[in-house]
């Protein structure tokens, strides 16, 4: 099991591109940064299957806060990275 601590931000959005190609049937290159749930076909109980992907790929686990603030990519990298999101400044 990869620490999440010990990865960078690219190898973090990285692995979600996998587990979401492997987990929702998505070309790696709809997956971009900026792509949010909405923007993928994907719903609520998509971001719970994802949130438990990523506990078991890495032991990563997100609290509800996290998910309910998720709304790109990004937000998920930087929550995994150790960057809380708070939402825009």
């Amino acid at each position: 099991m990869a620490q999440s601590g010990a990865m960078s931000s690219d190898e973090i959005f990285e692995l979600l591109k996998k587990i979401m190609v492997r987990e929702f049937d998505l070309a790696p290159e709809q997956i971009r940064l900026t792509s949010g749930l909405e923007d993928l076909d994907l719903d609520s109980i998509d971001a719970v299957d994802l949130a438990i992907a990523v506990e078991e790929e890495i032991g990563f686990r997100f609290t509800t806060d996290d998910m309910e603030a998720f709304e790109t990519m990004q937000d998920v990298v930087e929550v995994i990275a150790g960057q809380r999101w708070h939402g825009a400044t």
